[in-house]
C-alpha cells in the first residue's frame, strides 16, 4: 500500500513540474541575439535565425557578409539596443511578434544610426520550441536590399572662402599655374636650365636648387618639383627651357597677400618629417599646407 502511494506522489510531482515549466519568451531570445550582435559573434547569431532565413542565406555567406562589410567601413563602437517590454509580448494570429531595436556605429564615412524592427516566430516541436529571428539584409543597414553591395566613394570637398564685409576676397579658391622642373630630365644641361629659369621667373639659382634638393624629392623621371606659383598667364619663354613644366591647380589664393596674413595665415610646403603623414591623407608630397592663422573663439 505504501508503495502505491509513493508512485502516486512521484507522478503528481512530475506532473506539477512539467506544468510549471515556462514557455520560451521572444524577448529573451532576442536579448541573446542582440548580445551576440554587439560582440559581433556572427556564427552564433546565425544559429538563432529562422528556418526560412537559413534557406535564403548559408552560414558562411551570412558570416562573411557581416565580417566584410563591417571591416570595409571600419565599424567601431557598435551598439545595438533593445529595450525589453514591460508587459508580456503576445504573438499575433500567425504566431509572429515584432520587437523594435536600434543600431549605432562609427564608420570611416562617419556615424551611422537607425531604428528597425525584428520579426520573431516560434519554431520546433511542442516540447522543444524556441523563438527564431527572421533576418534580412536591412539589419546591416536599413536601406540595404538583397543583392546590394556596400561601396565607399570619396568626394573632394570645396574649401570655404573668406571675404571681408565689402565682399572683397581674403582667402579664395583660384587657379594657380605652378612652374616647376622634372629634375631627372635636366641631365647635363642642369646649369644652363637653372640660369634660364632663374631669369624668367625672377628667383635666384640657389633658391631653385634648394627646392630641387628637398627631402621628398626622389630620383623619379616623372616627378614634378614646383618652383613658383603664378596667377594668370606664364611667360612663353618657359616652353623653350628643357625639363621645365607647368601645372594648373585650384588652390588657396590670397588677393591681399601679406596685408591680411594676420587673419588668413599662410601656407608652406610640408617638411620632410610631415610628408609621410600628409600623403596618407591624400596630399602630394610637393603640395602646400596651412601653417598659421587667426583662431576665433566662440
Amino acid at each position: 500500500m505504501k508503495r502505491s502511494w509513493l508512485v502516486v506522489v512521484v507522478g503528481l510531482l512530475l506532473f506539477a513540474l512539467s506544468g510549471c515549466s515556462e514557455e520560451p519568451k521572444p524577448e529573451e531570445a532576442f536579448e541573446s541575439y542582440i548580445s551576440q550582435w554587439n560582440e559581433q559573434e556572427f556564427e552564433k547569431m546565425y544559429e538563432q535565425l529562422s528556418t526560412e532565413s537559413k534557406e535564403n542565406i548559408s552560414k558562411d555567406d551570412f558570416v562573411e557578409r557581416y565580417d566584410t562589410i563591417y571591416e570595409d567601413i571600419e565599424v567601431n563602437n557598435l551598439k545595438v539596443d533593445f529595450t525589453k517590454p514591460e508587459e508580456e509580448v503576445t504573438p499575433d494570429d500567425e504566431g509572429i511578434v515584432e520587437l523594435p531595436f536600434s543600431v549605432s556605429m562609427d564608420t570611416i564615412a562617419g556615424p551611422i544610426s537607425f531604428d528597425h524592427k525584428a520579426t520573431l516566430q516560434l519554431e520546433g516541436e511542442e516540447d522543444n520550441q524556441d523563438w527564431t529571428i527572421n533576418w534580412d539584409t536591412s539589419f546591416i543597414f536599413k536601406q540595404l536590399k538583397e543583392g546590394d553591395e556596400v561601396t565607399l566613394k570619396s568626394d573632394v570637398p570645396t574649401r570655404g572662402q573668406l571675404f571681408d564685409r565689402d565682399a572683397n576676397g581674403l582667402a579664395i579658391n583660384g587657379k594657380v599655374r605652378w612652374i616647376g622642373v622634372v629634375p631627372e630630365q635636366m641631365g647635363e644641361e642642369e646649369q644652363l636650365i637653372l640660369e634660364e629659369l632663374s631669369e624668367v621667373i625672377n628667383i635666384s639659382q640657389d633658391d631653385i636648387r634648394e627646392k630641387l634638393q628637398q627631402g621628398w624629392v626622389k630620383n623619379d623621371p616623372t616627378q614634378f618639383v614646383p618652383i613658383k606659383g603664378v596667377i594668370g598667364e606664364v611667360d612663353p619663354r618657359l616652353e623653350e627651357i628643357a625639363s621645365v613644366m607647368t601645372m594648373e591647380k585650384t588652390e588657396r589664393v590670397y588677393p591681399l597677400g601679406e596685408k591680411a596674413a594676420h587673419v588668413t595665415g599662410y601656407i608652406r610646403q610640408m617638411y620632410e618629417e610631415e610628408a609621410e603623414e600628409f600623403t596618407k591623407k591624400g596630399y602630394s608630397s610637393y603640395e602646400y599646407i596651412g601653417a598659421a592663422r587667426l583662431r576665433a573663439s566662440i
